[in-house]
């Protein structure tokens, strides 16, 4: 009878250290997927910040202030070439590949503005951008650029 009983404990040893196994293998993963999305947020943002293309950004900044009338159709495209890359950062977080709180605030702002600048050159572009749309609803930028006034 001693048997039967060592027997059975060792199977429910066993059986809980099978157990503790996987959920220690599951936290595992889960921290290194955390990680992963944290180091790529953090080197396309360290990527971003060096080679961003000022001169399309400063394109979107004069669309929202001065209107959408003073973009030609050349100045369109280099937004619309901007904005391709800022939907796709907007889409892989979106997704949860990159980590949000590790993503530089320049971009947050930039897909906010680039998003706004879509949306006063209609007559270029049609609709908004879907996952930038998504990205702003989520994450709002903190500074507001507003038009200018026009003058009779």
């Amino acid at each position: 009878m001693g048997d039967g009983s060592t027997t059975g404990t060792i199977a429910r040893a066993a059986l809980v250290v099978s157990i503790l196994s996987a959920v220690f293998s599951f936290l595992q993963w889960l921290n290194t997927e955390s990680e992963n999305r944290i180091s790529a947020a953090v080197e396309l943002s360290k990527n971003y910040l060096k080679e961003r293309d000022v001169a399309a950004s400063d394109l979107v900044v004069k669309t929202i202030i001065d209107g959408a009338d003073s973009i030609s159709k050349e100045d369109a495209t280099t937004i619309g070439r901007y904005t391709d890359l800022l939907s796709y950062i907007a889409l892989l977080t979106n997704k949860n590949r990159l980590d949000k709180v590790y993503l530089a605030d320049t971009i947050t702002c930039d897909i906010f503005y680039a998003n706004k600048a879509i949306g006063l050159l209609k007559k270029y572009f049609g609709e908004q951008d879907r996952e930038m749309l998504i990205f702003i609803k989520r994450y709002p930028c903190l500074t507001e650029i507003a038009p200018q006034p026009k003058s009779n």
